[in-house]
């Protein structure tokens, strides 16, 4: 017998982010917070589908860098110049990074500030060129970064502000370091056009003014003033951001030991019905 299993990996919506199927054919899902559970509790209602086994499991990424750089001294960093930015957008064709990436990296470096660009991976794979291009652009200001190793977080640990759009990865950096983001609002990221026939409103919409600042794209010439207000609120933000993480995300901390215990009893489950079957 065959048990599907689904493990995410982002904090990010269920009816917004993936395509409108993505669940349906999946046994048990290890959801990251009650808003995931919600959106397919709905979905199955709403398409008359079969109920899955709606797990409260947490975000194992997250206990993952929570606890690796919890333990390292640099984690809390002083406000200081040079005040150092991650730009870490998602990808598509509307986006930060293929819209207006080079004039807010320009903007960011005029204002003195150290900038990281950490391009997503299906930006790595889907915009080479226009990577190339900036790399040649701005590498020859030593206060800009190309951060293309994706597995490596250290950026995080050392920046200070992260800007980004509708990348589930800004609530990696806001939940994990406690620190603000400053969203730039182009257009939505949606894979699923039919998003709105599951009546909640995705946490990429419900919490970005939570746990940081959004800006039109018309405003972005006063980013470093965003970014310097950003910073001067740093301590009552990150009060507001873990409060926001303990009422979004389940388990912190205790989310591999969750979901081991989750598949031992799923196995388990799945033996005595195989010994019944032969039995009968």
């Amino acid at each position: 017998p065959v048990h599907y299993v689904c493990v995410f990996h982002a904090m990010v919506s269920t009816h917004l982010m993936y395509r409108k199927n993505a669940f349906d054919h999946f046994d048990s899902i290890f959801c990251v917070g009650q808003h995931q559970i919600d959106e397919i509790k709905s979905t199955e209602k709403f398409y008359n589908l079969k109920p899955k086994r709606l797990i409260q499991f947490g975000y194992n990424h997250l206990d993952n860098l929570i606890e690796k750089y919890s333990k390292k001294e640099n984690f809390v960093l002083k406000y200081k110049n040079p005040i150092q930015v991650l730009i870490a957008p998602s990808w598509g064709k509307d986006g930060l990074f293929e819209t207006i990436s080079e004039k807010i990296i320009g903007i960011l470096l005029d204002a003195g500030y150290k900038v990281i660009l950490r391009p997503h991976p299906m930006t790595q794979k889907k915009s080479k060129q226009k990577i190339s291009y900036l790399e040649k652009k701005f590498s020859s200001n030593p206060n800009f970064v190309l951060e293309l190793d994706i597995p490596n977080f250290d950026s995080f640990s050392q920046s200070h502000v992260m800007i980004s759009d509708w990348s589930g990865v800004a609530f990696e950096f806001a939940f994990a370091f406690e620190r603000p983001i400053l969203y730039v609002d182009v257009p939505k990221k949606m894979h699923n056009p039919d998003f709105a026939d599951i009546p909640h409103v995705p946490i990429e919409e419900s919490i970005r003014d939570k746990i940081g600042k959004i800006i039109s794209k018309s405003d972005i010439e006063s980013i470093p003033k965003y970014i310097e207000k950003l910073c001067k609120e740093s301590e009552s933000m990150k009060e507001q951001i873990k409060k926001i993480r303990e009422e979004t995300i389940f388990n912190i901390g205790k989310s591999n030991k969750i979901g081991a215990e989750q598949i031992i009893e799923i196995l388990n489950q799945l033996k005595d019905k195989h010994s019944q079957d032969k039995s009968n």
